[in-house]
């Protein structure tokens, strides 16, 4: 079970949740929040706001496909980390309309 208890006041438990998840895949592939936010053409601020959930997870969702992109990976392979199959977090409806990650819906 992921901590998420003593969250600062206004921090979505969700997107406290994703975000940990995607500062641990950033980490994986061996990317400062420097580094990713220049390829991705934002800010390293705006990232560690993502990070440390104090982002919507909606707005989230849009970068799924650019960090795929960016670290060689599928798309399915990030939304599988956030929303494990066997987890018990589904995957949003909002973001299985994203194209990047129409084919995770089929497997689930």
């Amino acid at each position: 079970m992921e901590h998420t208890t003593g969250l600062a006041e206004g921090v979505d438990p969700e997107a406290y949740r994703i975000g940990q998840k995607l500062r641990n895949i950033r980490k994986f592939h061996d990317f400062s929040l420097q580094d990713l936010g220049e390829r991705l053409g934002r800010t390293h601020s705006s990232l560690s706001k993502i990070e440390n959930g104090l982002t919507r997870p909606e707005r989230t969702y849009q970068l799924i496909g650019p960090l795929a992109d960016i670290y060689g990976i599928p798309a399915k392979d990030i939304v599988k980390a956030l929303y494990p199959p066997d987890g018990p977090h589904p995957v949003p409806p909002e973001l299985l309309l994203s194209a990047h990650v129409a084919d995770v819906a089929e497997e689930s």
